[in-house]
């Protein structure tokens, strides 16, 4: 699909009719699937999934549950694509939904420290640092 070309973060987005179509939503909406919100194909098409996930999004952050991706949760997306979301890897989630695990897993894993890490939500890696989602906040486990 040939989509209108918008930079993220341009224009605030909602589900209207008709639907909003662009390079923004689909930039939304990977977003979103990288951090566990949008299970669904990224299209970028503004319609009910999208507006469900950003919902989701928005509860999740304790912010408006509006449907509508505007300054507040632009600001966080736009964080979390500074920090690199796309280059974690999740093999939890690629292996719940697809049998597919990326990284391979040692036989002979130890375990050098433990944390009692309350209200996880996530657990998310880039090659030297694990990042563990809570309700509260997230923190970087060295």
């Amino acid at each position: 699909m040939n989509l209108p070309q918008y930079a993220f973060g341009s224009r605030h987005l909602k589900k209207q009719k008709p639907l909003i179509k662009g390079t923004d939503v689909r930039h939304l909406q990977q977003a979103l699937k990288h951090l566990g919100f949008f299970r669904a194909r990224v299209d970028g098409v503004f319609g009910y999934k999208t507006y469900e996930a950003v919902r989701e999004f928005q509860r999740f952050f304790n912010l408006r549950q509006s449907g509508t991706v505007a300054d507040d949760e632009l600001g966080i997306l736009k964080e979390f694509t500074r920090v690199g979301i796309n280059k974690w890897y999740t093999p939890w989630r690629d292996f719940a939904y697809s049998s597919y695990l990326p990284v391979s897993i040692s036989a002979e894993l130890g375990i050098i420290k433990t944390w009692n890490i309350p209200e996880i939500v996530a657990l998310n890696s880039t090659s030297d640092r694990l990042i563990a989602t809570t309700k509260n906040k997230s923190s970087q486990l060295v």
